[in-house]
């Protein structure tokens, strides 16, 4: 099972993100982007590829431990970009700014349930 691990956004983000991605259709068409509902949108935090569904059990348990002991911290949105690139895009990107160092712990607590649940970081 290919997975990553990613965080929500904000009701009000993913709504406002929607919007100004209904705003971009002009530039990237639905059939050239593969867009989203703005209920889907997310941070990803890693992206974990194949993996196997009892590793990914213990592993969605760690991260919803550390997921309630998380403080909320603030992150503000930067650049766009696209992969593979901006002429044909197949997915777009926002590039972050704001409370790095909690991000970073967040990141390097989430490594350790990842190894604690038998996977590689």
């Amino acid at each position: 099972m290919r997975a990553f691990v990613g965080m929500r956004l904000p009701d009000a983000v993913a709504q406002e993100l929607g919007a100004w991605a209904a705003e971009l259709l002009h530039r990237w068409p639905a059939n050239a982007v593969h867009w989203v509902p703005s209920t889907h949108m997310h941070i990803t935090l890693r992206f974990l590829g194949d993996s196997e569904a009892s590793a990914l059990a213990a592993y969605e348990n760690a991260l919803a431990a550390l997921g309630r002991r998380s403080v909320p911290f603030e992150l503000r949105l930067t650049e766009l970009g696209a992969f593979p690139n901006a002429r044909k895009p197949r997915v777009l990107w926002l590039g972050l700014d704001g409370d790095m160092d909690e991000l970073v712990s967040l990141a390097a607590a989430r490594r350790r349930g990842r190894a604690g649940a038998g996977l590689a970081s």
